[in-house]
């Protein structure tokens, strides 16, 4: 767990973007009972492909640059949910995908 909880911390600080996903953003978050979910955005060169993890109760997905992007074409409801998230639901974004 320990390994997880450190992989994760300097994977959110190469993140380009972090967004809160899932029953926060939904309204049906239960404490004690929902997890929180995040999805992160990194630079290509740091990971090869999605990866998840989980600590705690905290969920985390990260994509690379180039995932997202192909996300954002194809439409998927994850990726174009977060593209317009309230900024409330915004931890991170320092990219503006179009």
């Amino acid at each position: 767990m320990e390994v997880h909880s450190n992989l994760i911390y300097i994977l959110l600080n190469k993140a380009l973007c972090v967004y809160k996903y899932g029953s926060v953003v939904y309204g049906t978050y239960k404490p004690g009972i929902s997890d929180t979910d995040y999805i992160a955005v990194v630079p290509d060169d740091v990971l090869k492909e999605t990866a998840q993890f989980e600590n705690g109760n905290d969920q985390y997905t990260f994509y690379t640059v180039s995932e997202w992007q192909k996300m954002l074409d194809d439409n998927n409801v994850a990726a174009v949910e977060c593209r317009f998230l309230d900024k409330q639901f915004i931890v991170k974004e320092t990219v503006d995908f179009p």
